[in-house]
């Protein structure tokens, strides 16, 4: 959903724990989007083209 291009990580270890992060608050983001209503692909949408 975000991409890992900012992932400077030079130990194997220290990636997986980071992606497992980025995965887990990905994961925690989508079940508040569906809980609250709030359509995803909008959501995702409008950042976008905020940080553009």
């Amino acid at each position: 959903m975000f991409g890992l291009k900012d992932l400077h990580v030079y130990y194997r270890k220290y990636a997986i724990t980071e992606i497992r992060m980025i995965f887990y608050a990905t994961q925690l983001f989508c079940q508040f989007c569906l809980k609250n209503g709030i359509n995803i692909e909008r959501f995702v949408e409008r950042v976008r083209r905020r940080r553009v």
